[in-house]
């Protein structure tokens, strides 16, 4: 209790040759760790995530604790702008897919942003629908909106940081949605089988 009320942190006592596997940390129930796996191609200064990182950081001022991981190819001004914005972002070079279904087990939410006006129909979604967390749709397409209506688990939200700070304050999304049954299609089978 001594060393906890000096640091404020829970402090575990090892004695001496204590085997540590006995030792396990545990996630704060503030803590909400957030993905955006985008810039894989190129650059994402197109498709940024300005409003994400501001309501992040008004989300903090309420004592509500987000980090963001961002992974992809990111220039180091991109870099410099969104860690100047919201310091709880770090960044991951591009990685194989293999490593990517590793590395997205282990968060609450995903992003998915599509800031350019454009139809986009990101192929993260058939990525992101492999896992339990919360799909976070910042600024959807028709089309990306057509395919989600099944499945479940997926928030869509407007380009602005009040929409995006107030679906992510409710902290309500944050839980397990079973999509092991999901059955979605674009369509893109049925409409290049007139070409064959």
């Amino acid at each position: 209790h001594y060393y906890a009320g000096l640091c404020k942190k829970n402090v575990s006592l090892l004695y001496n040759q204590m085997d540590e596997s006995f030792v396990y940390c545990k996630k704060s129930k503030n803590d909400i760790n957030l993905l955006y796996a985008g810039g894989l191609m190129r650059s994402s200064w197109g498709q940024n995530l300005f409003s994400l990182t501001f309501a992040l950081r008004t989300l903090r001022k309420k004592s509500n604790s987000y980090k963001l991981d961002m992974i992809g190819r990111f220039n180091i001004i991109e870099k410099l702008v969104y860690k100047l914005i919201y310091p709880s972002i770090f960044f991951k070079g591009e990685v194989s897919n293999e490593e990517l279904k590793e590395l997205a087990i282990n968060y609450d939410g995903l992003i998915i942003s599509n800031t350019t006006k454009r139809d986009l129909l990101p192929s993260k979604i058939w990525f992101y629908k492999n896992y339990s967390a919360p799909i976070i749709s910042i600024n959807p397409s028709y089309s990306l909106t057509e395919v989600t209506k099944c499945i479940p688990g997926v928030f869509t939200v407007n380009n602005n940081v009040k929409s995006i700070v107030n679906l992510l304050d409710s902290r309500d999304i944050f839980k397990q949605y079973d999509r092991s049954n999901t059955k979605i299609s674009d369509d893109k089978d049925s409409i290049l089988s007139f070409f064959r």
